[in-house]
């Protein structure tokens, strides 16, 4: 970990570099300024030691010995990397105090006592932080401390070097829940073909993959079909030499050919391999590959086999994976609950003779398995511990209480360091940039749904993404995400309908791996409900799912950075106040649905604050004070009772992301679903603004609005037909725009879109909220959306002639809502219309009386029919839409239930799994009935 800190802290010291502050703070006072310069000389020659230092840190933490010299002095570079960072925070707020006053007020500010030590102080610790950082280098040679040996990880991830995990299911009926995979797999490597194929295997550790392989590898089908089979594990930090060297071993099996084998060069050994086997018929068995670089070295050996060559791969990395022959991927997945529950039972029960659990441990022993998530290793490892204590009701209710701090105590737990071994070394592999990403997850409390937009922000703002000049922090933050998910360490739970990640989770046994990391290296406190006590409290960040004042007690307050409220009902102003008060460096607070109506006016002294959440919260209103807070990039008072914001918020010139709305239809069947804020003059100043949801318009505004053109979202309410002009004009100046949503004041106020010359290149999302004239949606600009956009919604729009007709050449939406926006009687979706759409919506539209799908629509999955009062027959083509999964049916005529409900109706939905008809009873309380099963779900 220590090497993800000093990644951190590098990236922070090169901010500083950048932003040039202590030259311009030079150049306005003039010659006494000493102590400034000698302050930027001492952080430049620690940025240079620590990027020097950083590649030797990488090295040493994937080391998996425990070398007490190199843990001891790794222990002394992570102390000092906060003692850096510490001082970084305080040079940063010493340096914004200063910035906003006059020259003369710069002098006078800077020239009292006060001020004059406090700068000496930094310059001293930084002195002293660099000798302290040459004496470790000292220390490093004199104690003969290695940082780069080799690290060997060649044993396979899910065995661990214990026989009885390793070997859990090796027997063919022994296996549970990857029968299908193996079947798939030998047919893979049995199914006739000469061309050489290369099969991966993948997923997260601690699936089987390796089990599943070696139960194949040692099956008598490939014994008798392949003429040479060769096992390599392979090391994180493999030699392509030492690779070939045993893949040839295998190949000559006497001594004399061992022996000269050890003196060939690698361009030797992939000669006489190739040589070797293009005419014989292989199997090969790369283990563990953690680089692309193994395959790509080895691509020689294998291209010129003619015979049916087989090569299987195993890996955690998707992107390793990708490098498989087409179509020959296979990615286990976490077992089902029967399956998981059989594999426990098999461990737990294996001295009984029908290994069935006894009735009065059957409770226990499902919420131990549950807690497994499904994940082999896991239910392996608990069954196997509780095979070996008493069976009775208590000590398995002891062992599930137990379990939570089994995960998170300390990676060196007896109990669970098997499962926590083979996770740890997923996390060992990632790069600097992502260790401290993965750790940051470990803030939300179990099974807690991440979303990928506000995980990104928390990132930046918390300082872990490193920039890149082609791209903003957000997109690289983003495929950080992805990275992580690619190393099976978040899990995917929903994809929004651009087919990005909208929401993640943690497995429990990666959140507890998460967890413990955090704890050991100060990262973050996790106060959680489900906990008896608190995790550390000597971390930077504090999570809390639960507040009550014995925290305040609990935790060193001043050194914290970030503080996370996940549960509020015993949170307060006070409570509040404490935190603002106690803390000088704070970098995000977020607490959404916390019962205040104001902040406290200390808040807005954290100069350093880079993320204010206050979402769901009763505030009403913005002080001006809020202008002090200079370096916030994200301001979230979405749902607040917020009408106006604050003059001062223009001079906020980093602010990167700013909600402020009010939803007023949770239904979304009214006119004014939300409203938006009032804007002070000023606001497009913001340069560096990317999401801006929602402002009021006025036309000072629709006019500067443009620009901001580093704008990816905007939301722009109470639009009138005066606004249209300019509004347009000045969108079409924002390149980067990839949502907009604007809606108009009232139901009868038109969206006039012809100075939109055209929409921004980057389109996807667009939502248009009032009436739209009829030739609007047949123009060269609408027709310009053809290949981007992906996600449309038209509300309250009234128009009467063909409205698909005039859009069906939108061949990439994913996403078509329709509220209120046709007063025609007809929608036909001819053949071959909108081929990639996955959600439609066709909501409030009394005219409607008929449907029908023409061979179109054929990749939809959901589709909602709401309100549609004059609709009685159940669509036309219905019986077409192969794929659809959902069908949600929400105050329509009782014909049309009575007709979908009759023969003729199932027939045409019988491929439909889930057909919801919602309904309000005699008691005015919601109630949801399955057509397709004819069984109320629940009543609400």
């Amino acid at each position: 970990m220590a090497d993800a800190l000093v990644f951190q802290i590098i990236y922070k010291l090169g901010s500083i570099a950048a932003t040039n502050a202590v030259q311009a703070l030079s150049s306005q006072l003039g010659k006494e300024v000493s102590i400034l310069k000698e302050v930027e000389g001492q952080i430049k020659q620690i940025e240079s030691e620590l990027n020097v230092m950083h590649p030797f840190l990488c090295q040493a933490q994937r080391r998996e010995d425990n070398d007490e010299p190199r843990q001891a002095w790794l222990k002394e570079v992570y102390e000092l990397a906060f003692e850096i960072e510490d001082i970084i925070d305080e040079y940063t707020y010493l340096v914004g105090g200063y910035q906003s006053g006059p020259r003369g007020f710069l002098k006078n500010t800077f020239h009292k006592s006060k001020n004059i030590n406090s700068w000496q102080n930094v310059a001293t610790k930084l002195k002293n932080i660099h000798s302290h950082l040459q004496t470790l280098s000292s220390m490093k040679d004199r104690y003969n401390i290695t940082l780069s040996k080799e690290i060997d990880t060649s044993y396979p991830a899910e065995g661990l070097h214990d026989s009885t995990l390793s070997s859990y299911a090796m027997d063919y009926n022994e296996l549970v829940g990857i029968q299908e995979e193996r079947e798939k797999i030998i047919k893979y490597l049995t199914t006739r073909g000469k061309l050489t194929r290369i099969i991966s295997v993948w997923g997260m550790g601690g699936l089987g993959k390796t089990t599943l392989v070696r139960n194949i590898y040692e099956g008598k089908i490939i014994k008798e079909h392949f003429d040479y089979r060769i096992w390599v594990s392979i090391s994180q930090k493999f030699q392509i030499e030492d690779i070939l060297k045993r893949m040839a071993k295998n190949v000559f099996t006497n001594k004399e050919s061992s022996t000269s084998i050890e003196s060939m060069s690698s361009s030797t050994l992939k000669e006489l391999l190739r040589r070797n086997l293009q005419d014989k018929k292989y199997f090969i068995v790369l283990d563990n590959v953690w680089s692309r670089d193994v395959l790509i070295e080895l691509f020689t050996v294998f291209s010129e086999n003619n015979s049916g060559g087989r090569v299987i791969i195993t890996t955690q990395l998707k992107d390793v994976a990708e490098l498989a022959t087409e179509s020959y991927d296979l990615e286990l997945k976490n077992l089902h609950e029967y399956e998981a529950w059989d594999l426990f039972c098999r461990w737990a029960f294996r001295n009984m003779e029908d290994k069935r659990c006894l009735e009065d441990l059957e409770q226990w022993g499902r919420r131990i398995v549950d807690k497994c998530c499904g994940l082999p290793l896991a239910i392996v490892v608990a069954g196997n511990l509780l095979s070996f204590r008493k069976m009775k009701v208590a000590e398995w209710e002891r062992f599930y209480n137990e379990i939570n701090w089994e995960l998170h105590d300390s990676l060196e737990n007896q109990n669970l360091s098997s499962v926590m071994r083979v996770l740890n070394l997923s996390y060992n592999h990632l790069p600097s940039h992502l260790k401290n990403c993965f750790l940051f997850c470990s803030i939300f409390p179990e099974d807690y749904l991440i979303y990928r937009k506000r995980l990104i922000k928390l990132w930046v703002a918390e300082g872990l993404v490193a920039p890149k000049t082609t791209k903003t922090l957000e997109e690289i933050a983003a495929e950080y995400l992805n990275e992580l998910i690619d190393r099976c360490l978040l899990q995917v739970v929903e994809k929004n309908d651009f087919g990005r990640v909208k929401s993640c989770r943690m497995h429990d046994l990666v959140r507890g791996l998460a967890i413990s990391i955090s704890a050991k290296e100060k990262f973050c406190v996790a106060y959680h409900k489900s906990q008896m006590r608190m995790v550390n409290h000597h971390a930077r960040r504090l999570a809390l799912d639960e507040y009550n004042d014995d925290i305040q007690s609990s935790i060193k307050i001043s050194i914290l950075r970030s503080f996370y409220l996940f549960d509020t009902a015993k949170f307060s102003l006070t409570s509040l106040s404490w935190i603002s008060q106690s803390v000088r460096y704070l970098r995000v607070l977020d607490i959404p649905k916390a019962p205040i109506t104001c902040l406290p006016d200390d808040i807005f002294n954290l100069f350093n604050l880079r993320y204010l959440g206050l979402r769901y919260t009763n505030v009403k209103q913005q002080p001006n004070s809020i202008g002090k807070l200079r370096r916030l990039q994200t301001l979230d008072l979405s749902r607040t009772a917020i009408k106006k914001l604050p003059r001062t918020i223009v001079e906020l010139k980093e602010l990167r992301h700013l909600f402020a709305e009010k939803k007023l239809d949770t239904s979304y069947r009214k006119f004014h679903v939300l409203s938006g804020v009032e804007a002070p003059k000023g606001l497009w100043h913001l340069k560096d603004l990317q999401t801006l949801q929602s402002i009021e318009a006025t036309m000072v505004l629709v006019r500067q609005i443009g620009n901001l053109t580093q704008l990816r979202s905007l939301r722009i309410t109470n639009v009138k037909n005066i606004h249209c002009y300019e509004l347009f004009k000045s969108i079409g100046k924002m390149k980067f725009l990839s949502n907009l949503d604007v809606l108009a004041s009232d139901e009868n106020e038109y969206i006039n879109l012809e100075a939109l010359s055209s929409l921004p290149h980057h389109l996807q999302k667009l939502s248009l909220h009032g009436r739209l004239q009829e030739v609007m949606l047949a123009s060269p600009l609408f027709q310009s959306l053809r290949v981007n956009l992906k996600w449309l919604s038209l509300e309250c729009c009234k128009l009467k002639e063909d409205l698909l007709g005039a859009i069906s050449y939108m061949s990439s939406l994913t996403y078509l809502a329709l509220r209120r926006a046709y007063e025609g009687k007809e929608l036909i979706f001819q053949a071959g219309w909108f081929p990639n759409l996955k959600r439609l919506s066709l909501v409030d539209m009394p005219s409607l009386e008929f449907i029908s799908f023409e061979k179109s629509v054929q990749s939809l999955e959901e589709l909602e029919l709401i309100g549609l009062t004059q609709l009685k027959e159940v669509p036309q083509g219905m019986n077409s839409l192969v794929f659809l999964q959902e069908l949600d049916l929400l105050d329509l005529p009782p014909e049309f239930i009575r007709n979908i409900q009759s023969a003729d109706g199932k027939i045409k939905t019988k491929h439909i799994p889930c057909i919801n008809h919602f309904y309000k009873n005699e008691e005015d309380r919601w109630g949801v009935v399955n057509l397709a099963q004819a069984s109320e779900k629940f009543q609400i």
